[in-house]
């Protein structure tokens, strides 16, 4: 049984989260945009949706008009791929 015992905001957007003893970093965060639509925190950049297919989701950095290609598919909510290649 896994239980969270405690989010703490630090510096730079990273998250470190108290599981079960140990310390996590760089959780990713579901979150809302201002405009209402859905987007992924991770590492201090963020990604918006670009495609889901059931529980399959693909999401894209927010700085992808600007050239950067990073990359992750969620499935259920958990990271199964990720290409983190920003360029920014």
């Amino acid at each position: 049984m896994i239980i969270a015992t405690a989010v703490r905001r630090h510096k730079k957007n990273k998250t470190q989260k108290l599981i079960n003893g140990f310390i996590f970093t760089d959780v990713p965060q579901f979150v809302t945009s201002r405009l209402g639509r859905p987007q992924l925190r991770l590492k201090g950049y963020r990604f918006c949706e670009s495609s889901s297919f059931g529980p399959k989701v693909n999401w894209r950095c927010t700085r992808q008009p600007r050239g950067c290609r990073a990359r992750i598919t969620t499935v259920d909510n958990c990271i199964v791929r990720q290409e983190d290649n920003h360029n920014h």
